[in-house]
């Protein structure tokens, strides 16, 4: 369990399981508009219905997912593997525990997976709107690129060959 003290809650990253099912389509429906819109580039709640589909019925993947203390699954990270070393890392965090470093956390630890699977890049297409995310995933990972902004899309480019994640950045002075 992951404590967060001044909020009083805490939460855990569990690898997902086919019985997650029922879990993710409840945080689904929990999440706002803009949530989704930002995660699935501007497609529909239904594609959020088919990720979910995806995350429990494939095995191409990597997946965690946050549980809070009552059970709610509040969050999923994955890197869908898109050859033998490279994959796409999409996140969704349910809008109320945003800002909590759920997010960060289940980049730190899907980098880590990645990197133990053999994947040496990871990519993440991200709304140019999404500033949040584009800082998250500038801090957790040391070794990433940008690209220029196309369609209103920026394309994050996470190499794995150094350090992952911040376990393994010094600590601030």
């Amino acid at each position: 369990m992951i404590d967060h003290p001044a909020l009083r809650e805490s939460w855990r990253i569990r690898a997902i399981q086919q019985t997650d099912r029922p879990a993710l389509w409840a945080m689904l429906a929990r999440c706002s508009e803009t949530s989704l819109h930002a995660r699935f580039l501007g497609f529909s709640r239904d594609a959020g219905v088919a990720h979910v589909e995806e995350l429990v019925t494939r095995t191409d993947h990597l997946s965690l997912v946050a549980e809070a203390q009552d059970r709610d699954v509040v969050a999923v990270g994955s890197v869908l593997l898109d050859g033998k070393t490279s994959g796409e890392l999409v996140l969704l965090v349910e809008d109320r525990w945003q800002g909590k470093g759920i997010g960060s956390q289940l980049i730190d630890r899907l980098q880590i997976a990645s990197e133990a699977a053999g994947i040496t890049t990871i990519t993440a297409q991200v709304l140019t709107t999404n500033v949040r995310v584009h800082r998250i995933i500038a801090r957790a990972c040391p070794q990433v690129t940008f690209s220029t902004p196309d369609c209103g899309v920026v394309e994050a480019v996470i190499s794995l060959t150094g350090p992952v994640g911040s376990a393994h950045r010094p600590a601030a002075a």
